[in-house]
């Protein structure tokens, strides 16, 4: 891997540990857990997961969805990766939290049609339908399991039934992260090798896991105040009941995707089980305009990241 590859690859692990890690802690936070701990048991999922469970989702990311090769396989990598990244910042920098992984897959798609490279339109709609999906699913999954909760024979109990809960409930969440969504770090870094020595993502070593799971680390620690409060935002009176209900439902939802090698957000299926769970107590629970201007980026995140790649990929690779 060329020394440009391994820089934009450490950084892209950075940015998403800045984007994710924070937002994804925000439920654990409302459960009294100390952040670094949370972060920890999230990088820790993401360096060890994928070795375990294995790689489909980093190999749809950098095999499956675009045929990368030729000389100018080094430029196609770099403007999908670079795009996806500035997409994302200036979406953040408008104070509006996106999808880092649906960016990815815009930058992809969007070099292979500037680029005119072998494009599979199969899975290319297979990712966009199961990430249009899993939030639904989270959000779905998160009522049912709210009203589990009011089952419960004991009702003034369910703040300590949370707590403990939780440890499911947020191991549940990492893990379902380092099969799916964290995956596209992995995802990146083969990419970046196409260029140089190519490898299978589920044959990476473990001290580039390692690696992989550090950067992460250091990005969730950065960005965790910022990032955490915007998604915990979309929904009023975050109880430990609804945190636990989150966590179990999205880490189902994106665990779900990650079995068909699927990638799938885990902050947008998060957020949808933010929601559900607001729901499942009332409709005023939940702040729309924060909801609204959450799926408004996410609409916004795929288009904008292909037309952004395309131009560029069309001038550099095709001329």
């Amino acid at each position: 891997m060329q020394t440009v590859g391994v820089v934009t690859a450490a950084t892209f692990a950075v940015f998403s540990g800045i984007n994710d890690g924070g937002a994804l802690i925000v439920t654990s936070l409302k459960i009294a857990v100390r952040p670094l701990t949370a972060a920890f048991v999230l990088a820790a999922a993401v360096a060890l997961v994928p070795a375990v469970f294995g790689a489909e989702v980093a190999r749809t990311l950098s095999h499956r969805l675009v045929g990368f090769g030729g000389p100018e396989a080094a430029t196609a990598v770099e403007l999908a990766v670079v795009g996806s990244l500035v997409v994302v910042l200036l979406l953040s920098w408008r104070g509006l939290p996106t999808s880092l992984t649906l960016a990815l897959v815009g930058g992809i798609v969007g070099v292979g049609i500037g680029g005119g490279l072998p494009i599979s339109g199969g899975w290319v709609l297979t990712v966009l339908v199961l990430a249009a999906a899993a939030p639904l699913i989270g959000m779905v999954i998160a009522i049912g399991i709210a009203r589990l909760w009011r089952r419960l024979p004991l009702r003034t109990a369910l703040g300590e039934q949370a707590r403990r809960a939780h440890r499911v409930g947020l191991a549940m969440l990492a893990f379902a992260y380092g099969a799916n969504d964290g995956q596209k770090i992995l995802g990146v870094f083969a990419l970046e090798a196409v260029a140089g020595s190519p490898f299978d993502p589920a044959d990476a070593s473990l001290w580039l896991l390692l690696a992989i799971g550090g950067l992460f680390l250091l990005g969730t620690l950065i960005g965790t105040a910022r990032t955490g409060d915007r998604l915990g935002a979309a929904v009023r009176t975050l109880t430990p009941v609804d945190a636990v209900t989150a966590q179990l439902s999205a880490g189902l939802a994106v665990t779900g995707s990650a079995l068909v090698g699927a990638p799938a957000s885990m902050t947008q299926s998060l957020t949808g089980a933010l929601i559900g769970s607001g729901l499942a107590h009332s409709g005023a629970r939940v702040r729309w305009q924060h909801a609204v201007a959450i799926l408004t980026a996410w609409l916004l995140t795929f288009p904008l990241v292909v037309a952004l790649v395309a131009v560029p990929a069309a001038f550099l690779i095709r001329h």
